[in-house]
Order: C-alpha cells, then structure tokens, then sequence
C-alpha cells in the first residue's frame, strides 16, 4: 500500500485548460479567459469509507488564479465541472503509469479509465469492496437503473468517515480477510519488484517494436492505416516508445470521433486516446501530441473571437474537403431537383395544409415542408439544416399522392441500378 500510495504524489490532478477567470476589459460582465494555473492541496487516503484498502487522492481547489498580468483573480470554474470525466481519466491515466513503473500490471475495469492490478483474484477484489456492495445492494433495492440514479444513491449512502484509531491493526484484518480467500500478495508483490528492477537498469530502454507490439494490441486499426497523423514503418524506430504511443493513441482517437463528427472538441480527444488504456501513457503526452498536430495544420481550430485565443472545436482537413464536396455538388444540382409532392391546389400551399391538419386522423413527420420546393439556395439548404423536425398533420390524400409518386418511379427504374443518393436526383 505505501508504494502504491508514493505513485499517486506526482499526479498533476487537472488537465491543461480548465483553469480560468474572468476578464472584464471588452464587457462589464465579462469573458472567460485562460490562467494555466490552480492554487489547490492534495491530500491522499488508503482506506474506504468502510475501511477497506482504497488509494485515492482528494484535490481541494482554492478559488484563486493568477491572470496572464500577474493579477490574482477569483477562479471561474466551469470548465472544471463541465471536464470532469477527462480530468478524472487524466489522473487514473497518470496513477496507472506510475504502478507500471513499480512493476505492477493493470488491466482495465470500466469506463472512464478506471484499471485493477492484474493478478488480483475477482472474489478478493469484491472483498475489499464493501461499500461497493453496499451501494449496488441499495440500487437493487430501489430499483433503480439510471447511471443518475445510482449517483444520487452513491451520494445519500456516505457514511461519515471512521478515524483510524490503529493503522497496525487494520492492515493485519485486511490481511486475515485476503488470507482467507487464499491471497496473499507475496507472489504479485515479489513479481512487480523484479520487472521494476528490470526496468531501472541504466541498459534498459522500451524498443519502438515492443511500443507499436502494445499499440497493436490496444488499438490494431492504427498501424493498417497510414496517415499524417502518426508515424509508422521505419520512421517509428527512430523515435522513442512514448512518443509512439501517444502519436497513435491520439491519431486512433481523431479517427474514431470523425467517424461520428465533423467536429470535436480537444478534450475529446483526450478522453478517447485515454480511454485505450496503452501501457505507460499518460495524458501530458496527448495533451502534447494535440498541440503539434494543430501546428502542423493536420487539425484545424475553429474561429475564436476571446482575447485568450481559446477554441472549442477542432475538425480535419478531410472533414472541411468533404463539407465543401457535399456544398458543390448541392450547387451543381440546383434549379434541378425533382419535386415530389403535387402543386394542386389540394395540398401545395403550406397555409391550407396547415388549415386542414386539426381535422386530419392522421399525421407524417416531416423536415420544413419548404423542403419540397424545387429551387433553393446554399443558404436554403443551410437554414433547412439547422430546423428542428416538426410534428405536423397533412391531408391523407396529399401523402397518398406522394406516396403513390415514390413508388411509380420505383416500378419505372431498372434493377439493375443502385438506390439513388439525394444528391443523384439532379442527373435523373
């Protein structure tokens, strides 16, 4: 417990950025403007509110910062409550490198970067669990299922935390109890100590194979899909183990969020790097890897109008390549899209559909029934983006001839085409 209490000491407990105050020379109520620092003490504990083996480490945060002028400010928290998942995923990050260098394996337990020593048995770790099963037991209970839920539980459940009247005493019952399920320690404890010793020889240094070996363990995809993003082939074996990590990790992780955005936010791709657990890496190094990848052009801020240069959000060259194609060929296929819905005067105009809706019995889902208008602008199509679907009853009859269009055209086409794309309604 004392080595593993001694690793947790040089965490840094917050990821760059989230420390901020208030900057009132462009607006009397002010704008968030980036610190770089927290005034705050760390205090580590060993033990469970039900007294069971638990290192942790409380960070109590002072509400002072000093701003870019040396002025000591009130500190603007927000993006510290609003990052707090990452920053969680930042210190187990860290704490999980620092037993790796004491020797101990870990794998991953959960989500948001939560890890066990590996070689501890399941039974031993419920164990030592109780307040654990103490809230699990109370969720069953309630029936509750939400992750809300079993928060709120967490919270109302706490106990007041019991002072250790003997430290000697507690730590032979723990050792009673582990004794019991037949664990012991010795063998796991005895192993880390030789793979430290191992890895402290003046001679000893990570080669870039076994670096890309646990690369290719955590997240395989990255080394079949070269890219500007990371090194790889013979170039890797010039650089050292950690810095190939976090090249892949964050290159994976850019991967990953532009499979489902467009756009995303650096602290996401912080958390998803993370989130791959890769032996010795540790958020500093992605933080690091983020910064370059900006400078390199390989990813691109979006407009910032603070005074500190802050930005949100962060997209890829082939993201803004792909928005401008699709932004082309809507141009190139304008004036010429087929109008689906009839201009009779029994469901055209908007205002008669909207009169008829009350007595419609039935209703369709729609997106801006302005929609269906064979002639619309960039900007059209743009604004039509951003609407919310609506709700909206329209005549039977008027969704029936719609209907009964889609599918003649159907019967009409060959079988031997493809579904048509929106955008390939322009060359029909």
């Amino acid at each position: 417990m004392a080595s593993t209490a001694r690793a947790q000491h040089p965490i840094t407990t917050a990821s760059p950025g989230t420390s901020r105050s208030n900057n009132y020379e462009r607006s009397r109520s002010g704008e968030p403007q980036k610190t770089g620092n927290l005034v705050y003490a760390l205090f580590a504990h060993d033990t469970s509110r039900a007294l069971d083996p638990q290192g942790h480490i409380h960070a109590v945060v002072a509400n002072l910062t000093r701003d870019p002028k040396g002025t000591w400010k009130a500190l603007w928290n927000g993006e510290i409550w609003k990052n707090n998942t990452t920053i969680g995923q930042f210190y187990h990050a860290a704490f999980r490198a620092q037993l790796q260098k004491l020797g101990y394996e870990t794998e991953a337990a959960g989500k948001h970067g939560s890890f066990e020593i590996k070689g501890v048995p399941s039974e031993v770790i419920k164990e030592f669990s109780q307040r654990r099963e103490d809230i699990l037991t109370k969720v069953a209970e309630l029936g509750i299922a939400s992750p809300q839920g079993q928060d709120r539980v967490t919270v109302n459940t706490r106990d007041p935390k019991l002072a250790v009247e003997d430290r000697a005493a507690l730590a032979e019952a723990w050792q009673d109890r582990a004794v019991a399920l037949g664990f012991d320690g010795t063998t796991l404890i005895a192993e880390a100590r030789a793979r430290a010793e191992v890895q402290a020889r003046p001679t000893f240094r990570e080669t870039a194979t076994a670096a890309l070996g646990e690369i290719s363990t955590r997240i395989g995809a990255a080394l079949r899909t070269p890219s500007s993003l990371a090194v790889s082939g013979a170039a890797a074996l010039f650089l050292p183990a950690d810095t190939i990590k976090a090249q892949h990790a964050t290159a994976s992780a850019i991967r990953h969020l532009s499979e489902r955005e467009a756009a995303f936010s650096p602290q996401a791709i912080l958390s998803a790097a993370l989130g791959f657990q890769i032996k010795g890496l540790e958020g500093s190094a992605v933080v690091e890897r983020i910064g370059e990848l900006i400078r390199e052009g390989h990813l691109i801020p979006g407009k910032s109008e603070r005074l500190d240069g802050h930005f949100d959000l962060v997209t890829t060259p082939a993201a803004l390549a792909m928005e401008q194609k699709i932004l082309d060929t809507i141009d190139r296929g304008q004036g010429e899209g087929r109008v689906r819905a009839p201009s009779n005067a029994s469901c055209s105009p908007i205002r008669r559909i909207e009169a008829t809706a009350a007595r419609s019995p039935r209703s369709m889902i729609y997106s801006d029934l302005r929609a269906s208008k064979p002639t619309r602008s960039r900007d059209d199509i743009r604004q039509t983006r951003a609407e919310r679907t609506t709700t909206c009853s329209i005549p039977c009859s008027c969704a029936r001839r719609v209907a009964r269009s889609i599918a003649s055209d159907m019967r009409q086409s060959k079988p031997a085409e493809p579904p048509l794309s929106p955008f390939a309604l322009s060359k029909k």
